[in-house]
């Protein structure tokens, strides 16, 4: 009875591959990539907590540490490149410690297409918070900055970073 049953299972098998066609039958991996690469490319830059399977900030810290200035200034706001100028801005990133741990903690929406960004930064062992605007410009998520000299500012208050105790 074993034998009967593995042999018409066998059989069963090696019939349905006989007669699928392999090239014309999408499977349902490349179904879902397709479908998330259309999404993709909708969507790329506009949502700041998620570009490139990261966070704006993240993102741009990351062209910070590569060096990478003119991918860098691409997520820059157009009102503080106007305000602040191209050079100045890349030379106070260059100038800037911003190479210290950051992680997103929260994301609130204040307009359409207006976003505070939250991360919980650990700087010199010590936990803080930091704040940066983004708004979405010509679909594309871009930080907004407060002031570049002496140092990036990313929030409206007196410094960058909030410090706090606790979880």
């Amino acid at each position: 009875m074993l034998r009967t049953f593995l042999l018409f299972s066998l059989n069963i098998t090696l019939a349905s591959c006989a007669n699928s066609e392999t090239g014309n039958v999408p499977s349902e991996s490349s179904i879902l990539i397709l479908d998330s690469s259309s999404d993709l490319v909708e969507t790329r830059f506009s949502n700041p907590a998620l570009i490139y399977g990261t966070s704006i900030g993240e993102l741009v810290q990351q062209y910070h540490k590569q060096g990478k200035w003119t991918e860098l200034i691409r997520f820059i706001s157009t009102a503080s490149v106007m305000k602040f100028g191209e050079e100045n801005i890349i030379q106070s990133f260059q100038r800037s410690d911003f190479g210290y741990k950051i992680k997103l903690k929260s994301m609130s929406k204040y307009g359409e297409g207006c976003y505070y960004l939250n991360y919980q930064t650990l700087k010199y062992g010590t936990i803080g918070v930091l704040r940066m605007e983004v708004l979405v410009e010509n679909d594309t998520a871009k930080i907004v900055l407060k002031q570049i000299t002496p140092y990036i500012q990313f929030d409206k208050l007196n410094g960058t970073e909030k410090h706090y105790c606790g979880c």
